[in-house]
């Protein structure tokens, strides 16, 4: 084995400057793959973390829809019922609350989650008068 790898060697003096170029790209190509591959997958992380956000955030808003008192006040002249936000929000995070009266005694109520100017999730519930 050792004679073989001597006789593959004679005759050369180093490594010439193609294959030190030809290695150099190979090491480019695959870091730029490595680099675009770490830039997905953060941009992905990102995107789950305001997902989970918006989704812990709507449920928290509809649980508190939940707990308070059906609100029928008929005189109001906007169309819906105004539930108002009743849950502390982290920075760059908003929250609506819309409603329609679907029959008597029954709301829509539909809560979407907002970072920045971006629409994240929408989350809709149905509030009775019982």
């Amino acid at each position: 084995m050792r004679r073989r790898i001597n006789n593959l060697l004679k005759g050369q003096k180093g490594i010439g400057l193609l294959e030190v170029l030809l290695a150099v790209a190979i090491l480019g190509v695959i870091g730029v793959g490595f680099m675009q591959a770490l830039g997905t997958t953060s941009e992905g992380a990102d995107l789950h973390e305001k997902r989970v956000t918006a989704s812990i955030l709507a449920q928290s808003q509809v649980a508190h829809i939940k707990s308070i008192a059906y609100d029928a006040d008929a005189s109001d002249p906007t169309p819906g019922v105004d539930y108002s936000v009743g849950i502390s929000l982290p920075p760059n995070y908003s929250v609506t609350v819309d409603t329609t009266e679907e029959q008597a005694g029954r709301q829509e109520v539909t809560v979407k989650v907002y970072h920045g100017e971006d629409f994240v999730l929408s989350m809709t519930t149905l509030k009775v008068d019982w």
